[in-house]
């Protein structure tokens, strides 16, 4: 297919005008959603046999911001209204995991989120690790502040500002509280210079919830079937089921289509024979 093929794909979606509108982003069609899906996978094979084309490389970056951002939104926006959070006193009675650190209040005064965020974070606080493979740092800091950011022609450090990170997945990706979207828990994909986003959870209460949701499923998994498909984790389907019905009933966004929750539970099903 050819470049100016790649370009009329996204046209027809309405990019780059619709990436100024987060409520259409939030609620594209499933013909919509395909086309900048199939614009993205065509774009990165015509990037692969042309490496150093920046027209090519333009159009690579431009669908993948808008399918992520797509995703982002609609989980943020489309995909349903989160339970309200529990207190933190409920919320370390629920927790079975490794130790509870919490946050000092001096380290998150700057942070514009909701009292929720902030007393989550600083009267339940986060484990320092907790399947699946992610790591907790012991003080939020803004993006700008805990990573190098290449700023390039334009200075994102206002944009970026709004990031604190909290953690980190086993890639090495960012965990970070978005200060824009009312403390919203995102990953940001190093590899993209940290603009590609993926919902994770609505905030770090329901964050906890879900990390603790996720070890009860992995907690009821029979030991022979762990051995069996070693070093792999392979989740029975039942299981990982009721997972998907238990994080949908605390934060529905958490299992939209590419959220980083939907992404991690699709990886635990076994490897299809071909």
């Amino acid at each position: 297919m050819s470049t100016k093929e790649i370009h009329d794909l996204m046209t027809s979606v309405g990019i780059p005008e619709i990436l100024d509108d987060p409520d259409a982003l939030a609620t594209l069609s499933d013909e919509s959603m395909e086309k900048l899906l199939l614009a993205r996978q065509l774009a990165a094979q015509a990037v692969e046999q042309h490496s150093t084309d920046g027209v090519l490389i333009d159009l690579l970056y431009t669908a993948h911001m808008s399918v992520t951002s797509a995703r982002y939104l609609h989980a943020v926006l489309a995909a349903g209204e989160p339970v309200n959070a529990p207190s933190p006193a409920d919320l370390i009675r629920l927790w079975s995991g490794d130790p509870l650190r919490i946050v000092d209040k001096g380290a998150v005064r700057d942070l514009v989120a909701s009292t929720v965020t902030i007393d989550t974070l600083t009267k339940s606080g986060l484990p320092a690790e907790a399947e699946p493979l992610l790591s907790f740092t012991a003080e939020p800091k803004r993006l700008t502040d805990a990573e190098q950011i290449e700023a390039g022609e334009d200075d994102y450090a206002s944009y970026f500002d709004a990031y604190w990170v909290i953690g980190a997945t086993e890639q090495d990706d960012v965990v970070a509280i978005d200060e824009r979207a009312d403390g919203v828990v995102v990953v940001l994909d190093r590899d993209w210079g940290f603009f590609a986003m993926q919902y994770m959870n609505a905030s770090v209460a329901h964050l906890l919830l879900t990390l603790q949701a996720f070890a009860d499923m992995l907690d009821s998994v029979d030991p022979e079937t762990m051995a069996e498909h070693f070093p792999n984790i392979v989740v029975p389907e039942h299981q990982r089921m009721t997972f998907i019905a238990k994080v949908e009933g605390i934060d529905p966004g958490a299992m939209a289509e590419g959220s980083f929750w939907y992404e991690e539970v699709a990886a635990l099903a076994a490897p299809s024979a071909d």
